[in-house]
């Protein structure tokens, strides 16, 4: 049955970042989001088209990024891909002007967003047909301690005007990955 599901575009989801930025958490320890019991500097969470984004500075300069979007992965495909190039570079904005750092100056520097690492994602794809049986999840490890996982994932959708909301649910194949490379080679973009 699986090997027959149409599926839709190859996306990713659950994608996890980091880059060091010398200076940065001394900088930042002056603002209101600083965390007492960790020493991290917890960004405020905002949101942007179906994704959440999550922000930890930590005490070792290490930025943390957390791009949460399970129910709507990115596609990787041109749309999509400049869709989470605009979403990395508003983070990447967003944090220069909460922490108030100069893009260029002589103190802190943000970098720019296609040299953060990618640490890890969930990469996979999603059934383009409704899946109306039992719920189900197998997930299986490799030799490598990489992740596969099959399971079945409910959508809520909003149907019609009057804003009836409404459970779908797909079949959703994805392995969880640790690319552990630039955002651009990541995404096969620069050029060897």
């Amino acid at each position: 049955m699986l090997q027959s599901l149409p599926l839709d575009t190859q996306s990713i989801h659950n994608i996890r970042l980091r880059f060091t930025a010398p200076g940065i958490w001394t900088s930042a320890s002056v603002s209101n989001f600083y965390n007492n019991s960790n020493k991290d500097i917890l960004i405020p969470s905002w949101s942007r088209e179906g994704a959440l984004v999550k922000v930890t500075i930590h005490k070792t300069d290490v930025v943390s990024v957390i791009v949460s979007c399970s129910l709507r992965p990115i596609a990787l495909d041109s749309n999509g891909i400049i869709a989470f190039f605009t979403l990395l570079a508003t983070t990447e904005e967003r944090l220069r002007s909460l922490l108030s750092l100069p893009s260029n100056g002589n103190r802190v520097t943000i970098p720019d967003y296609k040299t953060w690492i990618i640490t890890m994602w969930h990469f996979g794809r999603d059934s383009l047909t409704e899946f109306a049986g039992e719920k189900f999840s197998i997930t299986v490890e490799d030799a490598m301690h990489g992740l596969t996982r099959i399971y079945s994932k409910t959508f809520a959708t909003i149907k019609g005007n009057n804003r009836e909301r409404r459970n779908k649910t797909r079949v959703r194949l994805e392995t969880q990955q640790y690319p552990n490379t630039t955002v651009l080679h990541a995404l096969q973009l620069d050029n060897p």
